[in-house]
């Protein structure tokens, strides 16, 4: 319903006959239909093609004019309603988080609980190893800020590095410790933290990192994690960030110095408890909401499927049959003469003496050589876009991708690396 655009030449524009098919009900036909006719009809090993000699010669089943327009209304209605269970169901996601935040503030932040500063209640505050990492199997597993992914180590990309013995004791980790992102150029990961399990016992950690250890008659460390996953404290570290050339920085006299709700570790216990509990039911909600959207999606394509084998709407029998439609729009084609479009007034006659790119492409593999595509590539100085290589090599489109890929397989023709250019190999 805009203005004129122009299209590129890889895009085909289709013209229907309004008298025999309804534009939406074809358009959501091939819409349903791409993945097939891609593995039916899909050519070519840099790019895939689909001819249009292909597409025009493409079987699909049309019903009558009035039941397509009878399926476009039933599976505009139908998609409302899914389209709707989708909005409903994307809000929950978003919802989680904030709900999430609510059982921290509500859980450790009540008036009658005395805060003391994280320092008071530390044994040990360390910073990581500097050391350069990388994939060695005999090194010792060293965390890094990936690693830590919502409050819990993941194990993902473990890169590892070699340690001596005194660097070993003072930065392996145990059990219950937790480590603090001290430095990142995201100031929302400046502060995150994660809890070492059992798991991770004796790993090392990088230097962006804190590691805290608790002396655990004063503080649970799965306790302080949920502080730290709580807003007032998050408000607290990113009010205090120190930025420098761009990178968002929180020391660790900064840390030590952050005062949290600190009732005693048997309240502790109680809290981690009730807050575990609440996030459980939370999850499961997410999870079913998930499901749901995953059902929402099924259904579309069921609704597709049913609509295009004829079982989404009643027939009529009084609908004429498409066939008989489109026999008659044949015979008014073949009756109506052909008519010759002048050329504008006062514009050149064409040049006719180049070949037209509709009618220089007819030659089959069997026409030519196993080594035309790359012989040709030498004439034209060793690389080519694929579309000149084409047009150059006088082939039907679909016997032209055919052939480069037996091309590219036997080792003659490679591709650069942005797939936009091919290359005669030293093989050709």
């Amino acid at each position: 319903n805009g203005g004129k655009v122009i299209y590129h030449y890889h895009i085909w524009k289709c013209r229907l006959n309004k008298g025999a098919a309804d534009k939406s009900f074809m358009f959501r036909l091939l819409e349903w239909d791409t993945a097939k006719i891609k593995g039916d009809h899909g050519v070519g090993s840099t790019m895939i093609h689909v001819t249009k000699g292909a597409m025009e010669e493409r079987p699909i089943k049309l019903p009558p004019l009035a039941e397509q327009k009878r399926i476009v209304r039933k599976l505009d209605a139908l998609n409302a309603r899914t389209t709707s269970a989708r909005d409903h169901l994307s809000v929950v996601s978003k919802l989680v988080d904030r709900f999430k935040l609510r059982v921290l503030s509500r859980e450790l932040f009540r008036e009658e609980v005395a805060f003391r500063k994280l320092g008071e209640m530390s044994s040990d505050v360390r910073y990581g190893t500097s050391a350069k990492c990388g994939y060695d199997p005999t090194g010792t597993p060293v965390l890094r800020i990936p690693n830590l992914q919502q409050g819990n180590i993941d194990h993902e990309d473990l890169k590892t590095a070699h340690f001596t013995k005194k660097e070993l004791e003072k930065l392996a980790l145990k059990t219950g410790d937790v480590l603090v992102i001290r430095s990142n150029g995201s100031p929302d990961l400046v502060g995150r933290v994660a809890l070492v399990t059992e798991a991770e016992t004796d790993f090392i950690f990088a230097g962006y990192l804190i590691r805290m250890r608790f002396d655990q008659t004063l503080a649970l460390p799965e306790y302080v994690r949920l502080c730290f996953q709580s807003d007032e404290i998050r408000g607290k570290i990113e009010k205090g960030l120190k930025s420098t050339s761009g990178v968002n920085n929180i020391n660790s006299t900064e840390l030590q110095a952050l005062e949290f709700p600190m009732p005693d570790v048997d309240e502790q216990r109680e809290i981690i408890d009730r807050v575990e509990t609440a996030f459980e039911k939370i999850d499961r909600l997410t999870e079913e909401a998930c499901r749901a959207l995953e059902m929402a999606d099924r259904l579309d394509q069921r609704l597709l499927a049913k609509a295009f084998a004829g079982e989404l709407v009643p027939q009529d029998p009084n609908d004429e049959p498409a066939s008989v439609l489109l026999d008659r729009i044949r015979e008014e084609r073949a009756a109506t003469p052909t008519q010759t479009r002048r050329a504008p007034t006062g514009l050149k006659k064409a040049n006719t003496s180049k070949k037209k790119v509709d009618d220089m492409n007819e030659k089959k593999r069997s026409q030519v050589s196993k080594t035309h595509l790359s012989s040709l590539l030498k004439q034209l100085g060793g690389s080519s876009p694929s579309r000149d290589l084409w047009l150059k090599s006088d082939m039907d489109l679909n016997e032209f991708y055919m052939l480069l890929r037996d091309e590219v397989s036997a080792g003659r023709i490679d591709e650069t690396q942005d797939k936009r250019t091919l290359v005669a190999t030293n093989a050709a």
